[in-house]
């Protein structure tokens, strides 16, 4: 009797433990964006690219997830979303919901200065990129700033290492 009630024991135990709610969360939604702002700035030279993006989340559960960058032609196409952990209440006015602000880093690498649509989430915003602005260079840094070659002389000692060269000893 005990040899036929554990078999039946283990398979009641797999079908309860296969039966409860899994804690998984829902995949994500495109979050609610009301206003994008473009900001441009400068990286030695090179130029960089924002976009401020403003909106509501449908739950005061819901966070932001990272965001993804696309681009066909003269548009970027942004996608900000959201994840909601399963059975969390949705507010059914969005004007109640909690406000977010997030910074999104545009990704400009090969594109050619000129006008470009950002798109995030159907809301559209322009954005002009500015040429590079190269800065002539002779080459000698020491030329800049005369103490470096003493400081790159206190930095790098000269001696004895297995990857440098010995050093000389006189007779």
């Amino acid at each position: 009797m005990v040899k036929v009630l554990s078999p039946i024991l283990f398979a009641s135990a797999v079908l309860a433990a296969g039966c409860q709610v899994k804690p998984y969360a829902p995949p994500p939604q495109k979050a609610d964006v009301e206003t994008v702002e473009i900001k441009l700035s400068d990286f030695h030279g090179r130029p960089e690219a924002t976009a401020i993006v403003s909106g509501r989340l449908t739950s005061s559960a819901a966070q932001l997830v990272d965001a993804e960058q696309t681009r066909e032609g003269n548009v970027i196409y942004v996608a900000v979303m959201e994840q909601t952990p399963r059975g969390a209440a949705l507010l059914p006015d969005l004007t109640l919901s909690p406000q977010y602000q997030t910074r999104i880093q545009l990704d400009l690498l090969g594109l050619t200065p000129g006008t470009y649509t950002v798109s995030v989430n159907d809301v559209l915003a322009e954005l002009e990129v500015p040429s590079i602005q190269a800065t002539a260079s002779n080459g000698n840094i020491a030329s800049a700033n005369p103490d470096t070659g003493e400081l790159t002389n206190a930095l790098i000692p000269i001696e004895d290492t297995p990857y440098g060269r010995p050093a000389v000893t006189e007779p």
